[in-house]
């Protein structure tokens, strides 16, 4: 306590010395920073023919632009034949037309379909979609009719919809079927 309030004075005495006011901070008593330019007047400040030396090249842009985030999505990419070895098939915009809900992919032109583990008293395991647009209810609807004659299911299958973020949770790990149904659709 004695050593905190030795630095106080001492600030406090360089502080009144060069005509600046401290400043308090609300929480504590300490003063806050200063800007050290205002201690220093245009005459005590150092030449500029001593300042270290610069030049500017716009030549070796191109290899900063490379480290660059993208500020565009890229176009779909064109393959010879579908599906890619990868296992990737653009959306068929034919087959999405008379549906009253779409979703869309994501910037690399993914499904977004994701597993989704939670550990809360035990494992709890969810498949979420994303980026659902139009009738979400008639998604959830089609879905969980589809996964439940696929799966064989003896019981109902637990959703969960949220119109709000767009977005359609399925109780397990349903992401294969769900790619694939929506692949088959057409999205």
């Amino acid at each position: 306590m004695a050593a905190s309030m030795k630095n106080f004075r001492l600030i406090y005495r360089i502080l009144k010395s060069t005509n600046i006011q401290p400043h308090y901070s609300v929480h504590n008593s300490a003063p806050c920073q200063v800007n050290i330019n205002y201690l220093y007047t245009a005459e005590q400040l150092p030449p500029k023919d001593t300042l270290t030396q610069f030049e500017e090249s716009t030549e070796e842009f191109k290899y900063v632009e490379k480290i660059l985030p993208r500020r565009n999505i890229p176009d779909l990419p064109v393959h010879t034949s579908y599906p890619t070895p990868s296992g990737w098939v653009p959306p068929i915009k034919e087959k999405t037309k008379d549906l009253p809900y779409t979703v869309e992919r994501n910037k690399n032109h993914n499904l977004p379909v994701y597993v989704k583990q939670k550990a809360l008293r035990g494992t709890k395991i969810t498949t979420v979609i994303n980026r659902v647009h139009g009738d979400i209810w008639q998604l959830e609807r089609d879905l969980k009719s589809h996964i439940e004659e696929t799966c064989a299911m003896n019981f109902p299958l637990l959703t969960e919809v949220s119109e709000v973020t767009r977005r359609v949770t399925l109780k397990g790990n349903h992401v294969e079927l769900v790619g694939r149904w929506l692949i088959d659709k057409g999205f």
